[in-house]
């Protein structure tokens, strides 16, 4: 936190200045700029980006192209759900001061409105911080960079809300104004929208099409007050089936991008269980012929067959005795202060408004309900959005009275070490299925130096998909030599998806 109030203090003194918050906040994305950053990468501009159009299709037998800024294939964004601040900050500055990368995406839920006064609680908190520390220590003008935002509701929505909301004329204004807010940028150069799993395969899916057609109406007309340069939509949801892909982009995707000028992207989940890699010919054809970028998102984002998540990713090499021997130890030490405080302090306290027996209790309930876990990503869900907010609101109870600080800080130390272990024992499942993913593709010759880690070979399995961009942030981890230029062939591509099948399937 420390670290993240330094930077933020330095942020703020420097971009006070009023050249730097002009730079930033009146740029757009080029032509021009954006094909002299990615000059000045290592590959040629051709091999190291792709073409996100931002004007109208030039007509048939046209002589002039249309107007079109140049994007680097590595685009940063789509963050894990609980990725730490500061990884994400490097990550993501790593790969634009390095002319890797000049596409930057940050996700916003115009459900929710960021906080005035703690700017690190902040959506689009990281992104906005990359941006002004790149433009302001890198010296990259922001013409360079092509700022992105995807209008989403992942997390939060609102209660009962019906799903054509999630593209109304209100969520689309309110999530631009929010995002170019969050980000300090006059016009935004693309805007994502997220449409609702339910529109796609649920009982509202007859009124997709209009839905689509009124939220370009509205995008369209965003774009001609400048608040934006194009747009596009972000599909997700629909069980890995590209019949279904093939299925939206000829009953709907065509249809819209023939008739709005500014619709210039699709962004699809490209993950190995995806079922949508590679691109179909349909899926293709619409690219080259409509001149719609393809995005593709989440590409360590697996789906098991019994729905449950899976991260490609590689995992601790903590054998299953050691892991034991920690969680017994953790269990044994946080059940022993949680005693304590309900059969001595408690009783002794009660004039004190202290937390109740259940608030201190969580080594209790998780010693009952270890079995119940056995998904490392729907545990650190509960983790992250029930166990710990709560468990700090228990501290905070805590430290409010003399009596209780010694134990509050005992508490903080025997649950943290609890969770920590807990979720080892639970990652020893998802961690063998990696490990069984890599062994296989190793005996088939498909991993080399470059793809020495599973989620190197999700990457460069997403780049070889077909698709123009793919968003990754600091999953591939500082040491990564993976190419994005580099691609695997399509004999090679079908083989690693054939061999990865049999390791989602849950009996």
């Amino acid at each position: 936190m420390m670290i993240i109030q330094r930077r933020r203090a330095h942020v703020v003194r420097h971009a006070a200045a009023a050249h730097h918050r002009a730079a930033l906040h009146l740029g757009r994305a080029t032509a021009e700029d954006t094909k002299e950053f990615l000059s000045r990468g290592e590959l040629p501009v051709g091999r190291a980006s792709a073409k996100l159009r931002v004007g109208k299709r030039a007509s048939n037998g046209a002589e002039s192209s249309s107007p079109f800024v140049h994007v680097s294939r590595r685009g940063v964004g789509s963050p894990y759900l609980w990725a730490k601040d500061i990884p994400r900050i490097d990550a993501s500055k790593n790969a634009i001061s390095g002319f890797q990368s000049n596409f930057l995406q940050a996700a916003i839920n115009p459900y929710i409105e960021a906080p005035s006064k703690k700017d690190a609680e902040k959506q689009a908190y990281v992104e906005s911080l990359v941006l002004q520390e790149i433009i302001e220590d890198s010296g990259i003008p922001r013409d360079a960079l092509v700022v992105s935002a995807l209008l989403t509701d992942d997390i939060v929505r609102a209660a009962g809300g019906d799903p054509v909301d999630r593209l109304s004329k209100q969520f689309l204004e309110k999530g631009v104004d929010l995002a170019a807010k969050e980000l300090d940028v006059e016009t935004l150069d693309h805007v994502v929208c997220r449409i609702p799993e339910e529109l796609i395969l649920g009982s509202s899916s007859t009124k997709l099409n209009d839905v689509l057609y009124r939220a370009a109406d509205v995008l369209e007309s965003l774009r001609s007050e400048s608040k934006l340069q194009s747009y596009g939509f972000a599909v997700s949801g629909f069980n890995g089936s590209a019949a279904t892909l093939d299925a939206l982009v000829e009953s709907s995707f065509s249809s819209l991008a023939e008739k709005y000028d500014y619709f210039t992207s699709l962004q699809l989940p490209a993950s190995l269980s995806g079922g949508v890699l590679p691109l179909s010919s349909i899926v293709k054809q619409f690219r080259d012929e409509k001149e719609v970028l393809v995005i593709a998102e989440k590409p360590l984002e697996a789906t098991l067959s019994n729905g449950k998540p899976l991260s490609l990713k590689s995992y601790s090499d903590n054998t299953g005795e050691d892991v034991a021997l920690l969680l017994k130890s953790a269990f044994n030490l946080a059940i022993s202060v949680e005693r304590k405080y309900m059969e001595t302090i408690l009783p002794e306290h009660s004039n004190l408004k202290l937390p109740i027996a259940e608030d201190v209790a969580w080594a209790h309930i998780l010693a009952n309900q270890h079995g119940q876990f056995d998904n490392l990503e729907e545990w650190i869900y509960i983790r992250e959005t029930q166990i710990t907010p709560r468990f700090e609101v228990t501290l905070q109870e805590f430290a409010n009275f003399e009596e209780t600080k010694d134990l509050g800080f005992a508490y903080s130390i025997a649950l943290r070490e609890l969770l920590k272990c807990f979720t080892a024992s639970i990652e020893l499942l998802d961690s063998s299925r990696a490990q069984d993913i890599m062994e296989t593709l190793t005996s088939h010759n498909l991993t080399s130096s470059e793809t020495s880690k599973l989620e190197e070979v999700a990457v460069k399995a997403a780049v070889s998909s077909g698709a123009d961009v793919v968003l990754v942030q600091d999953q591939l981890g500082a040491n990564s030599s993976l190419s994005f230029a580099e691609t695997y062939s399509e004999t090679q591509l079908a083989q690693l998806i054939d061999l990865s099948k049999p390791f989602f399937q849950v009996e």
